[in-house]
């Protein structure tokens, strides 16, 4: 026992204080061995399903794009081999993605798969990192005319969703994804517990949108119609959720029937809303919880009011005490 105690201590003093760190063994991956890994991951992770969906849209289509006809698919590139420039030559050659916010919405779902790679080592590091492109003017609120024209040309399920955006200044992605176990008719308000900005507060609480009487009264209204195992509560004239393309085509559509800007989006209907409410005297504070804001810096980048000629005259009067 004593001589195999000692060899036992002879072989643990033979053992180096640390062992040098292992080679980096990681095997050369491709840009669609990475795409494939992170799907699952992002599936997982994204709460919003059309979320996920249009990221895996845009990461294949980003995959299957060839340099040079009937060359190899640019998934089949090794990491190490991409450079920046590729992802953003890959984004000018779509130029239905026309303004700054829009390619940089596409070029965030396919960063966010190459820095998930990285942080977890499976790569050395993001190839695309530094892309981004300038945006352009932010969104604007719709004047009366506008609103007034898109309302007289638009069909009852559009016409209901525009006015129930300016009603309560809801986000139209939390409008096409409204279930109806969302909404308290007799508490006029709608929680919804998965929103875009819980991952940004510091501490959670869901979203509230609070429901105007004409809010009320159109949704009783409108679930006095469907179906009672009807789950979402704004559909099509088909009878199914909205998606964001088809909401995006109709405007389109409109806007060029009755001749309205380039630049009148269904967003607009938000930013209306918190247009007026500051302009009818509601403080930022207020404004900042209707909307839903994390940080009310960003409330006030909805508030328009450069164009707003009669409030800040009458301001003005106010000011000078006439």
């Amino acid at each position: 026992m004593a001589s195999a105690a000692f060899q036992l201590r002879l072989f643990d003093d033979q053992q180096p204080a640390s062992f040098p760190s292992q080679p980096d063994r990681r095997r050369a991956l491709t840009v669609r061995d990475v795409v494939n890994m992170y799907l699952p991951h992002d599936a997982n992770k994204t709460k919003s399903r059309e979320a996920h969906a249009e990221r895996r849209r845009k990461l294949l289509l980003f995959c299957a794009w060839q340099l040079e006809p009937f060359g190899p698919e640019y998934g089949d590139r090794l990491v190490t081999d991409c450079i920046a420039g590729d992802l953003e030559d890959w984004i000018l050659l779509h130029p239905e993605w026309k303004s700054g916010a829009t390619k940089n919405r596409v070029t965030s779902a396919i960063k966010c798969a190459f820095s998930w790679a990285s942080r977890g080592r499976r790569i050395a590091s993001n190839p695309f990192a530094g892309v981004g492109f300038r945006r352009g003017k932010g969104g604007r609120d719709l004047t009366r005319h506008e609103l007034a024209s898109l309302l007289r040309a638009a069909g009852r399920d559009l016409r209901r969703v525009i006015v129930f955006l300016l009603l309560t200044g809801m986000r139209p992605k939390e409008l096409r994804e409204l279930l109806w176990d969302q909404v308290d008719l007799a508490g006029k308000v709608i929680v919804q517990r998965e929103h875009k900005t819980e991952a940004t507060l510091r501490d959670y609480r869901p979203r509230k949108v609070y429901l105007p009487a004409a809010a009320v009264r159109m949704l009783r209204r409108l679930k006095a119609r469907q179906w009672s195992f009807q789950e979402f509560v704004f559909t099509d004239d088909q009878g199914r959720p909205w998606r964001k393309d088809d909401l995006c085509k109709r405007i389109r559509l409109l806007r060029r029937r009755v001749g309205l800007a380039e630049d009148v989006k269904l967003y607009g209907c938000r930013h209306f809303f918190g247009t007026r409410a500051v302009t009818r005297g509601e403080n930022l504070a207020t404004v900042q919880e209707l909307m839903g804001h994390a940080d009310i810096r960003t409330t006030t980048l909805y508030v328009h009011l450069s164009s707003k000629d009669d409030h800040l005259a009458a301001a003005v009067e106010r000011v000078a005490g006439h």
